[in-house]
């Protein structure tokens, strides 16, 4: 019998061992592809024959591998073999597949594995072997296909040793001798599980060969979705995975030490396995080992004395606590000092051995004085990198979020508190989680956003109560109110509990005491020690603890009475301790005193910890003191109110810092914290200032698009000893001279004369260090902070005009300085304003780029954009401090309008319910406290501060509708927006306070209502033509106007009514205003294109102007009292989604379908008004471009014609030719897609999308003009029916005698060529591609290639006849440079694949098909109707390392 039809059962009685289940699966994976398998032995059989076999059209297409046994075993292991020999080679990689380095060292240490348990596991390893060929030629392969072969390769390396400890050499499974049944379901779900395994590496393997062996595959297709096989992998790795954990159940009573052990071995080779994308997420997690940290505490400490912690688990609030499951919350609160981590530590050591057992426990130790460790986002990271690391199921929570960034950015940025809150909300809900315990020390020393810690805390408490929670803090009143809130709280009191916290101070001081090895043979003075410091302590452990670190530091004495003279010098009381520190310091010689006097007012002033290279430099040391141990013994000298770990200066306890700020201010401070803040100001200026600190590409980056993600921090670091002063220089700054004690207004001028120095030195390199560090928001704010304060006290001087443009630099480009740090070089001063400062500065930057864009000369009315997404509705809150967004998935943002950073006070709790994820309505009301969103059957009204929802409301009637609150948010009205007429529109009102209905008006509408802002007057459009005004509360009427149109607002003041019409056939809408009561219509306006967002339109509170966005993207404003257009703006590619005032009518927001949110400052009360001719302007989009191969001429289609430009003269020449109109009756809507002109600049051809009328149906089809001629050369061609189609490059035969396209259908990329003359089809295929939307042609003066991602192929040369065989047409060919190109996002432009420049969203080609690049030229068209082009410095030698950026230097 073959060995792949073996009877099941038969097998399964065989497979004992883990080579036998690989074989099993091997020989059941033949039997299911047949055809695949044939293949892949194919390949293996010309392997054996040639171990340097690669090049498949000369292979033999013979099977010769055997089908079972030992023979295959051996040929096996000759595969194996050759695998191992290759690794051993030298392997040339290129430099852009770096990362596959990793995979092949890993596959050398499987193959050895396999090499050494041969001939056994000859057949999976050889597989491994194989798949050498594809990660060491990555740039054929597709990414996703890489990182599976690693992940797979990695889990046959798991399986193997795992079902090694499965089963007996007898094929039982260990631990169970009586379980068939069992020991058949995990057999069955491995061998399961190993198909897939084998599947995916061998349709890798042959997907590898498939595009250079034509003829083996020609009537096989080989599927590239490698995500969907990965994730069929890991579905059945969770199956086997459930089944081992039943079976682990079912032996828990009479194994259970047994069982332990192997679960634990389980998890353990879980977490040294992971999978590299696992282990990358918790590495970029990872903030801090808890366990370390508490480890380190009871090392500083003294260790853990069980009398400081055993009452308090015997006390009766921890019993409850731990044994009645009502009870989740265990509060720990008592003053400074009283030994509440200590307690903690305690406790947890306690928890790991009591009973009922907590199967997960987690923890995180805040602290004040570091930045690390005292925010609410580090606590977080803290506990979720414990429990994924315990638990490493519980990784895919945070994966979901990691896997589209990949980089530790997602935990360090602006919005890392949103995304980790809505990760750990997950984990708890995870049935994982069931027995667990939570524990957060020193809640009062966690400074940032702990009302949301606490409120995530405190609600998890009611969602999720099977999870405990113990906290720790001082008697803070803001967080006993926090907690008290929660009603399944138990209290321990170390202040109510005196006496005990008295007796466990006793123990510890009797402890440290025996622990003194100065005294260690005296067990009288021992003893008197004991008693005056547990007399003096007051039983604080803190106060003890410093006694004790003085006592340690002397080495000698002379009696008794000598120390304990010493006790009785120290006052009882942390403050008088402290207060005797700095007496001590002033018994130092005078300088060492000044020194540390300095050093304490330093670390007071200093906005965080200090690290041992940036002390010095804020403290002014000089010479051998900025050395590491003598500054290191000049911290120890300042008391014992500074402490260092690791290479940072903290102080050694938040009270220690409390009592300099107070009590001891005026003994470091004498003359103001001002003093020491111009101090700090002028040493970070200094130490900037010094050559080599701030420069250009201070990291040595390779490219200039490389993302802040992918950059790894050189070591030595060469900005840590600057990144403080880069970071906090303009605060002290502003601390320094604006403070309690201002400083004189020469001082001022003169501190604003070195701000101006520096930043026309180093302007560029100080953002470049800020976005290095990813800290670009300190350099919005302080530089904000400094103007604030500077245009009170100082008039305008150029000085101050630098700042301010300085400011809009940084905020126009905030998002890409946040992206990739050295476009602060490029994209930020190409696209700033031809009068700006920092352009106009630092124009040098660009000197390499010979012809720049065209842009205004000065900063528009846009003070911002952010690059957020498309978002349906913006608004501002009520103070204009804050917008508001909402995005088409539910998800609530609210940013700070001044500087555009996200701020995360919703968090995850605010989780919109899913039937509001697309809501037809998005409404806030008056005051901006309240959101109602709804869809056709439900509203909800959502509390903005606290994400909470306040009310949800019913609706009977399962309709389109939309809300509208009352001026005083007291009503919230529901009205009815089905598109088509009727006479039973409803009108509901309802009151928020008592959920109920309160209104329904008796009169009948026959069109959506509109109601005015006081829920008064109603309007709608009547059956015969007219808009009617009536009383709600009546339904009389009270004004007509004569309108075909549909109202759609009302003014706030009720005088104004506007109404709106979108009229399909002429694709344009139409707006009307009517002054109500004269019944006069007083603006009448048509834009082009249809309005595709009821929220595109938005009237001022003062009811004075009117924003109107049309579907281009254009916005214009008009003044209702002067009837006149006053604004236009333009900036969006894109409709517009969403506009909204200001309460006083100073910014507009606006947000678009391109994907972005800009806020506009309208000036309104500005002397300047906008030109005339700017206001209503309309834009034709430049739908493609291409330049002529010698680069003389630009061809552009815009609108219904093609032009030919003078690309030398562009953008100010003359058309040289134009088409005529390719628009017909049966051919509407024609929008192009590609251009091309052939080499002899004699034919155009355009690829378009249209709407045949006829048919109907949209079709993408071709034409081709004569540029002599002026006329088609040929008739349209059809392409294909398909509306999902996509052109992405079309191009010329080197002699014009055929033109190829290049389409895709969101799968896979084709490539299809006619001849020009007679419309024949000479070709049609499929080419390899992992972005079909990037794949471009080039040509040379005799051939065409077509280039993708990952292969490039000569087009054979095409003249004449027809080849024998199409397969022929593509001859792969080694990698040309592509040159200049655009990625598919249209974002970036890059250079040879490398991100060069990136582009803002009014300066992106409007499609891939708008961009075109011959040499050094650049040439794009805009959705707003610009023609940029770029022209870049040409390459004068054949350098291998010449690159167009290079003669700036920095690269």
């Amino acid at each position: 019998m073959d060995a792949t039809h073996i009877d099941t059962d038969e097998r399964k009685k065989n497979a004992t061992s883990p080579e036998e289940i690989w074989d099993e699966a091997y020989d059941g994976l033949k039997a299911e592809q047949p055809q695949l398998m044939h293949i892949y032995e194919v390949i293996l059989s010309n392997k054996l024959h040639d171990p340097n076999f690669d090049h498949p059209q000369s292979g033999n297409g013979t099977n010769t591998i055997a089908t079972a046994g030992d023979e295959r075993r051996i040929q096996m292991l000759a595969i194996m073999q050759y695998g191992q020999n290759r690794v051993k080679r030298e392997v040339k990689i290129k430099e852009s597949v770096g990362e596959a380095m990793e995979i092949v060292n890993s596959m050398k240490s499987i193959i050895s594995t396999g090499i050494q348990a041969a001939p056994q596991a000859a057949l999976p390893w050889s597989i491994v072997s194989m798949a050498l060929d594809i990660v060491q030629n990555p740039v054929k392969v597709q990414k996703d296909n890489i990182e599976g072969i690693a992940y797979t390769t990695k889990r046959m390396k798991w399986y193997w040793s795992l079902s090694s400890d499965l089963f007996h050499g007898d094929g039982s499974l260990r631990n169970r001798n009586d379980a068939p049944d069992t020991q058949n379901g995990i057999l069955l779900r491995l061998v399961g599980l190993y198909k897939e395994i084998i599947l995916f590496q061998v349709k890798s393997i042959c997907s590898f060969y498939r595009n250079r062996w034509l003829q083996l595959f020609r009537d096989f297709v080989i599927k590239d979705n490698w995500n969907d096989s990965l994730k069929e992998i890991r579905t059945l790795e969770l199956e086997f995975q459930n089944d081992y954990a039943t079976y682990m159940t079912l032996e828990e009573k009479s194994m259970s030490h047994q069982i332990k052990n192997c679960l634990e071995k389980l998890v353990a080779l879980q977490v040294n396995n992971l999978e590299q994308q696992d282990r990358d997420c918790l590495r970029d997690l990872y903030i801090t080992n808890p366990r370390n940290d508490k480890e380190r505490l009871l090392d500083t400490k003294g260790g853990l004395l069980p009398d400081s912690y055993t009452w308090a688990v015997k006390s009766a609030m921890f019993r409850q606590w731990h044994t009645e499951k009502e009870t989740n919350l265990l509060w720990i609160k008592g003053n400074p000092g009283k030994g509440k981590t200590m307690m903690i530590c305690g406790l947890i050591e306690e928890l790991e051995h009591m009973e009922p057992h907590q199967d997960l426990l987690s923890y995180f130790f805040c602290q004040g004085t570091d930045p690390n460790f005292n925010n609410a986002t580090a606590v977080l990271r803290g506990i979720i990198y414990s429990l994924a690391t315990q638990k490493p199921s519980l990784i895919e929570h945070v994966q979901q979020a990691y896997k589209n960034v990949g980089s530790r950015s997602l935990f360090d940025g602006i919005n890392a508190w949103i995304m980790l809150s809505g990760v750990f909300v997950k984990m708890l809900q995870d049935p994982a989680l069931e027995n667990a315990c939570l524990i957060v020390d020193a809640l009062d020393e966690c400074e940032s956003d702990r009302k949301k810690l606490l409120d995530l805390i405190i609600g998890s408490t009611l969602a999720t109560p099977q999870v405990k929670w113990i906290l720790s803090s001082r008697n803070d009143p803001d967080i006993e109110a926090k907690i008290r809130s929660c009603r399944t709280i138990a209290v321990i009191d170390l202040e109510s509990s005196a006496t005990l916290v008295s007796e466990s101070v006793d123990a510890y001081i009797r402890c440290r005491t025996q622990q003194l090895s100065l005294i260690e043979d005296n067990e009288v003075l021992q003893e008197q020690l004991q008693r005056a410091i547990l007399q003096k302590s007051s039983g604080t452990f803190l106060w003890a603890a410093l006694v004790f670190q003085e006592i340690e530091e002397r080495r000698t004495y002379d009696d008794d009475a000598e120390l304990l003279q010493l006790l009785d010098e120290i006052p009882s009381g942390l403050s008088g301790l402290y207060e005797r520190m700095m007496n001590q310091i002033n018994l130092l010689v005078r300088s060492d005193q000044e020194r540390c006097r300095n050093i304490l007012a330093t670390m007071v002033a200093a906005y965080q910890p200090l690290n041992l290279e940036t002390l010095p430099i804020m403290a002014g040391l000089k010479g051998r003191l900025t050395q590491a141990e003598p500054l290191k013994l000049l911290v120890r000298m300042c008391g014992s109110f500074l402490t260092i770990r690791g290479d940072v200066v903290y102080f050694v306890h938040q009270s220690a810092k409390d009592y300099l700020i107070g009590e001891g201010r005026n003994r470091i401070l004498p003359s103001g914290s001002e003093t020491i803040h111009r101090d700090m100001f002028n040493r970070s200026l200094e130490a900037m200032l010094k050559p080599g600190k701030l420069r250009p590409n201070i990291y040595s980056l390779p490219y200039p698009g490389v993302k802040i993600h992918e950059i790894s921090v050189p070591q030595p670091d060469p900005l840590i000893s600057i990144m403080y002063c880069c970071m906090h220089w303009l605060q002290h700054f502003c601390d320094g001279t604006f403070g309690v004690y201002s400083a004189s207004k020469n001082d001022i001028h003169e501190g604003v004369n070195k701000i101006f120095d520096f930043f026309k030195l180093h302007f560029l390199h100080w953002i470049e260090a800020l976005s290095l560090s990813q800290n670009v928001e300190a350099g919005v704010v302080s530089l904000q902070n400094l103007l604030n304060l500077l245009t009170q006290k100082v008039d305008e001087t150029e000085a101050i005009e630098f700042f301010q443009d300085a400011l809009r630099f940084i905020l126009y480009n905030r998002f890409i300085l946040e992206t990739a740090p050295l476009q602060v070089y490029i994209s930020a001063i190409i696209f700033a304003p031809m009068k700006s400062h920092i352009r106009l500065h630092f124009k040098e930057a660009i000197s390499w780029i010979k012809t720049l864009p065209q842009v205004d000369n000065y900063w528009n009315s846009c003070q911002y954009t952010l690059y957020c997404g498309i978002m349906t509705d913006a608004v501002f809150s009520n103070d204009t401090s804050q917008l508001i967004t909402l995005s088409p998935d539910g998800k609530v943002k609210i940013w700070e309008s001044t500087t555009g950073k996200l701020i995360p006070d919703l968090g995850s709790e605010f989780e919109v319910p899913p039937h509001c994820r697309r809501p037809n309505s998005f409404t806030l009301s008056n005051d901006a406290k309240l959101l109602a969103i709804s869809d056709t059957s439900t509203i909800t009204v959502w509390d903005v501060e606290s994400g909470k929802q306040v009310q949800e409301f019913k609706i009977q009637r399962s309709r389109k509708f939309i809300t509208a609150f009352s001026l005083d948010s007291m009503f919230l009205a529901v009205i009815d927006d089905t598109f088509f007429q009727q006479d039973d529109r409803f009108l509901q009102i309802w009151e928020l306070a008592t959920g109920k209905i309160v209104k329904t008006p008796h009169q009948k509408y026959s069109s959506r209502v509109v109601l005015s802002q006081d829920f008064k007057l109603a309007a709608w459009k009547t059956t015969s033509d007219s808009i009617l005004i009536s009383n709600v509360a009546t339904g009389e009427k009270i004004h007509e106007l004569s309108s075909k149109f549909h109202p759609t607002h009302f003014s706030n003041n009720s005088a104004y009514l506007v109404a709106m019409d979108s009229r399909l056939p002429f694709q344009e809408t139409s707006l009307q205003v009517w002054h109500i009561s004269s019944g006069e219509e007083i603006i009448s306006h048509t834009s082009r294109g249809l309005l595709l967002a009821f929220r595109s339109l938005a009237l001022s509170d003062d009811s004075k102007f009117l924003a109107f966005g049309a579907s281009g993207g254009n916005i214009d404003i008009w003044n209702l009292e002067e009837k006149a257009m006053v604004r236009s703006y333009s900036g969006h590619i894109h409709a517009i989604s969403s506009l909204a005032f200001s309460r006083d009518a100073s910014f507009l927001v606006s947000a678009s379908r391109d994907g972005t949110v800009k806020v506009w400052k309208t000036d309104f009360d500005s002397i300047d008004r906008q030109p005339q001719s700017e206001l209503g302007k309309t834009y034709s989009k430049v739908d493609a471009v291409t330049l002529s191969a010698d680069g003389r001429f630009t061809a552009t289609v815009s609108g219904e014609e093609i032009k030919l430009w003078s690309t030398r003269q562009l953008p100010n020449s003359q058309t040289i030719w134009q088409s005529k109109s390719f628009i017909t009756e049966s051919l509407r809507f024609v929008v192009a897609t590609t251009l091309a002109i052939s080499k002899d600049s004699r034919l155009v051809a355009m690829v378009y999308k249209a709407y045949n009328s006829s048919s109907p149906s949209y079709f993408i089809g071709m034409k081709i003009w004569s540029i002599d001629l002026d006329s088609p050369a040929t008739a349209t061609v059809q392409i294909k029916d398909e509306d999902c189609l996509e052109i992405v490059a079309v191009a010329f035969s080197p002699n014009a005698e055929f033109l190829a396209a290049a389409y895709h259908d969101g799968k896979q990329c084709s490539l299809v060529i006619w001849k020009v003359e007679s419309r024949e089809k000479a070709y049609q295929g499929v080419v390899s591609a992992t972005d079909p939307a990037a794949t471009r042609f080039l040509v040379d003066n005799a051939y065409l290639y077509v280039v993708t991602a990952i292969e490039c192929y000569r087009l054979k040369e095409l003249t004449g006849n027809l080849p024998e065989h199409e397969e022929r047409y593509l001859i792969p060919t080694d990698r040309v440079d592509i040159g200049y190109s655009i990625v598919s996002s249209k974002d970036w432009i890059s250079w040879n694949g490398r991100d060069m420049i990136w582009l803002p969203g009014d300066f992106r080609p409007s499609s891939t098909g708008a961009f075109s690049a011959r040499d050094s030229e650049v040439v794009l068209g805009t959705a707003l109707g610009s023609l940029i082009t770029m022209n870049f410095e040409e390459s004068l030698s054949e350098e291998e390392d010449w690159t167009p950026w290079k003669s700036y230097g920095f690269l």
